[in-house]
């Protein structure tokens, strides 16, 4: 195990530097963007994301992640249909923050 933590490491130090943009909207994109929405839950924990969609003038399709969310589900008293209508309530909350 320690030496695939090793192999792990020496390949992340491999990789050089890592670009994050500081902005949502690429360069070249046209017109307003879409929003997208997932969520999904378990026994265990359910969790919901918020994506944005753009359009370049070139016709490629660029997707951001914005937002997501995870909780841990209650260890008693709950059912799977409980827990997808917390992570729906989840993800509108979250859109909501996200619209505003």
């Amino acid at each position: 195990l320690g030496v695939l933590w090793k192999d792990l490491i020496a390949q992340t130090l491999e990789l050089g530097a890592v670009h994050f943009p500081r902005s949502f909207r690429p360069e070249g994109a046209v017109g307003s963007p879409s929003l997208a929405g997932f969520w999904d839950g378990s026994l265990l924990a359910w969790a919901c994301a918020v994506y944005c969609r753009y359009v370049l003038h070139t016709g490629e399709v660029v997707v951001r992640l914005v937002a997501a969310k995870a909780r841990v589900s209650p260890s008693k008293g709950t059912s799977v249909p409980k827990v997808e209508v917390s992570g729906l309530l989840d993800l509108s909350r979250l859109l909501n923050v996200v619209v505003k």
